[in-house]
C-alpha cells in the first residue's frame, strides 16, 4: 500500500495505491543547511514562520483515524504526433485531487504527465488547509531542481531544492523564499471545470488545424485525438467524486511523515528510553516498520535528506502524520 503521501519525499502524502522501502540506524543531525550565494539561508526565517505545515498536520490529526476521503480521478491518452502544431495542445496526464467527503475541501492535488512525446515530463502537488491556502507543494521536471515549497497562510517562506533529473549533482539545500503572493486553491478553480476548459481548448485548437491538414496520416491522428477529447469530456462518471478512500496513520510497511521539525528517535518505544537520534518532516522515505502493543509508538526508518544517512527508532504517535490511503 502506498501513500502518494504528502510530498515530494515519496511522493508522499497520498494515492490510494501501494509500494515500500526501509533502511537501518545511523546517527546524523536532521537539517544540515547548505546556503546560497543567491538566497538567503532558512535559518534567518523566524520559527514561528515554518509552523504552517505542523498546524496542517495537526489539524488532520484531531479529525481522529479513518475519515472518509472522497477522490476526483481524471487521465488521458499521450498527445498526438500533431502536438505543438495547434493551440491547447497536451500531453499525457495522471491527475488526482482528494477531499474530506464531510466537508467538502480539498486537501491535496496530485498531476503527473508531459508534453510532446514525452518531453517535459513533470509531477507536480500541493497541500491544501481548510481555508484552501496552499500549506505545501512539490514541483519535478526534467533538467529542474527537486522543489518543495512550505507555506504560511498560502505565502511561501521556504523551499527545499534536491537534484533533478539530468541535473549536474549537488547536496540539497534549504532556502528563503522571499515574495508575499498569497497561493490558494480560490485562484485555480475546481478540479473538473479546470480539466474540462483545458481539454475544450485542446479540441477546439485541433478542430481548427484539421480543416487545414492535407495528409491522410495527419487526419487519421486529429480524428483518433478528438474521438478520444469527446468520449471523456460527454462520459458523466469521469467528472464525479468517488468515495473510496480514508484518511489515517500508516500501517506496518506502509510511508509515513513526521509533523515537525524536529521529532525525538528513541530507542525503545517509551518516553524514558533514551532518544538516539532526531528526525524532521524534511525527511524523506520514513517506513513503519513496528508498532508498539499499546499503539503508541512507531518503529521507523528511513533516510535523511540532507546527509542521506539512515535513521531507525521509535517515535510517539503523535508525531505521525496521517495520510490518504485505500478504503480496506
Amino acid at each position: 500500500m502506498k501513500t502518494h503521501f504528502f510530498f515530494f519525499f515519496c511522493i508522499l502524502l497520498f494515492s490510494c495505491a501501494s509500494a515500500e522501502e526501509k533502511s537501518t540506524p545511523e546517527k546524523e543531525k536532521p537539517a544540515k543547511v547548505v546556503a546560497s550565494n543567491t538566497t538567503d539561508s532558512i535559518k534567518t526565517i523566524a520559527p514561528e514562520k515554518l509552523s504552517g505545515f505542523e498546524r496542517y498536520a495537526d489539524s488532520l490529526n484531531s479529525m481522529g483515524d479513518s475519515v472518509h476521503i472522497d477522490v476526483f480521478e481524471m487521465s488521458w491518452q499521450s498527445d498526438d504526433a500533431l502536438c505543438d502544431s495547434y493551440e491547447g495542445s497536451d500531453g499525457p496526464l495522471t491527475y488526482y485531487a482528494y477531499r474530506l467527503t464531510s466537508s467538502e475541501k480539498i486537501i491535496f492535488i496530485t498531476e503527473a504527465g508531459s508534453y510532446c512525446q514525452g518531453d517535459s515530463e513533470f509531477d507536480n502537488t500541493t497541500l491544501y488547509d481548510l481555508q484552501g491556502n496552499y500549506v505545501m507543494s512539490t514541483h519535478f521536471g526534467m533538467y529542474q531542481p527537486r522543489t518543495t515549497t512550505f507555506y504560511e497562510s498560502g505565502i511561501p517562506v521556504a523551499r527545499l531544492e534536491e537534484q533533478g533529473e539530468g541535473e549536474e549533482a549537488y547536496s540539497p539545500r534549504l532556502l528563503r523564499e522571499t515574495t508575499n503572493h498569497v497561493y490558494s486553491l480560490k485562484d485555480e478553480g475546481e478540479p473538473g471545470r479546470v480539466l474540462q476548459e483545458r481539454m475544450h481548448k485542446r479540441r477546439n485548437g485541433l478542430e481548427k488545424l484539421q480543416k487545414t491538414l492535407t495528409d491522410q496520416r495527419d487526419k487519421d491522428e486529429a480524428a483518433k485525438t478528438l474521438e478520444m477529447l469527446s468520449e471523456i469530456l460527454m462520459t458523466q462518471e469521469n467528472w464525479e467524486w468517488k468515495t473510496r478512500c480514508v484518511l489515517r496513520k500508516a500501517r506496518k510497511t506502509e510511508s509515513t511523515m513526521v509533523s515537525r521539525f524536529e521529532v525525538p528517535v528513541h530507542a525503545d518505544a517509551n518516553q524514558t528510553s533514551k532518544a538516539i537520534d532526531k528526525i524532521s518532516y524534511y525527511d524523506k522515505y520514513l517506513t513503519v516498520d513496528e508498532i508498539s502493543a499499546d499503539g503508541n509508538w512507531y518503529k521507523l526508518s528511513g533516510t535523511y535528506t540532507f546527509s542521506g544517512q539512515k535513521v531507525q527508532g521509535w517515535v510517539e504517535k503523535k508525531y505521525l502524520v496521517p495520510g490518504i490511503f485505500d478504503a480496506k
